[in-house]
């Protein structure tokens, strides 16, 4: 049974929230944003906080709406205090082939089926090669998750956390700086206002977004060599003011109850 005496900070995240400067970290490592969030809530009141992280490398919004079945899922988010979810910004990248292929953190149902796994092995690495030439050659025109896919799957999250009514946070996505994805942006801004439009719509009050976007472009160069994740300044950044702002929405719903 859960201590009623400290407060559990939710966070589904992607890789954003357990990489550094060099690469992957331990699940636990205080220095990223999740835990910086937690640290900092607790300083701000006073109160012990503490972070359960749910993540997966390359998560999307559709992985995570599929995840948001699970009992399990449904009990953490029925039990926490505050909930953020910081997936998805994949699902705004361009892709060199349709459906991610080759990019998803997901196996493939039937490779494992016919013990083929080497083939995904031998391919993926290979596909990684060319995926920047890939989508220059289409166009930029293939996005990683389609509209309806991206629209369907936070409509589920967000349909969840609010039926729990858990206050909830969704990171805007954040921009790709990768030459892996070629730099292209070319899908960011569309699924940015589409999220924040469903977050008017469907959020009522409950689930609503923190602009990880523009923290993230005012403080570039702190992004990693990669283009993709962030040193430890930008996890400080990053957590601290995500902490002021769930300090601030408990502290509304407060006045409103």
């Amino acid at each position: 049974m859960a201590d009623s005496s400290v407060h559990v900070l939710v966070v589904f995240g992607d890789s954003l929230s357990f990489c550094g400067p060099e690469g992957a970290l331990e699940f636990t490592d205080t220095r990223t944003y999740p835990f910086v969030t937690s640290a900092t809530l607790s300083e701000l009141t006073g109160e012990r906080w503490e972070t359960q992280l749910e993540c997966h490398a390359g998560w999307s919004i559709r992985d995570l709406a599929v995840q948001m079945r699970r009992p399990d899922y449904q009990s953490l988010i029925r039990e926490a205090d505050a909930a953020v979810v910081a997936v998805g910004s994949i699902d705004t990248f361009t892709v060199g082939l349709p459906g991610g292929l080759g990019l998803s953190h997901r196996k493939r149902p039937r490779l494992q089926h016919l013990e083929l796994r080497w083939l995904r092995d031998w391919f993926q690495p290979r596909y990684l090669e060319l995926h920047a030439g890939l989508i220059t050659l289409t166009r930029e025109r293939i996005p990683h998750t389609s509209r309806r896919q991206f629209r369907g799957s936070w409509s589920t999250v967000i349909g969840n956390l609010r039926d729990n009514r858990t206050p909830a946070f969704a990171f805007l996505p954040v921009k790709n700086r990768s030459p892996l994805f070629a730099n292209s942006n070319r899908f960011h801004q569309a699924r940015c206002s589409e999220l924040l439009e469903m977050l008017e719509r469907q959020g009522h009050g409950c689930v609503t977004a923190f602009d990880a976007t523009t923290i993230v472009d005012a403080n570039a160069a702190h992004i990693s060599p990669d283009g993709l994740h962030w040193d430890f300044t930008l996890h400080q950044i990053v957590g601290q003011r995500l902490a002021s702002a769930i300090v601030d929405r408990r502290l509304g719903l407060r006045a409103v109850v």
